[in-house]
């Protein structure tokens, strides 16, 4: 199938290099926002790969104060995993973002073809 002359695995090519292009300057952000929240000072994310399970039983947010929110489990679990493989690193962290914003767009769009 065609559309505009260009088949429709390269119109996938040509998505996924537009994202990247799009997302790519993120790559050199720091941690701002929510991230020192959920990532710096999170007391389950800093533990790591092994507190995954206790991240599936708990709020995304919670303090001694009782307040408490949320419950984003994969979000948390994706920065646990990235602190065991490579501590704090906001690129290498923005760029796992870029590659699965990628993978869900790109499969999206296979859907769709």
């Amino acid at each position: 199938m065609y559309l505009f002359g260009i088949s429709m695995h390269k119109w996938g090519w040509i998505l996924g290099l537009g994202v990247f292009l799009l997302y790519s300057p993120t790559l050199r952000y720091g941690y701002h926002l929510d991230d020192e929240l959920v990532v710096q000072a999170h007391p389950l994310t800093r533990q790591g790969i092994g507190a995954i399970p206790a991240i599936f039983t708990r709020p995304y947010f919670d303090n001694a104060r009782g307040h408490s929110y949320g419950y984003r489990p994969l979000a948390l679990s994706t920065f646990a995993i990235e602190t065991s493989l490579w501590g704090e690193r906001p690129a290498l962290s923005r760029l796992v973002n870029v590659l699965l914003y990628l993978c869900i767009l790109l499969g999206v769009y296979r859907l769709g073809c």
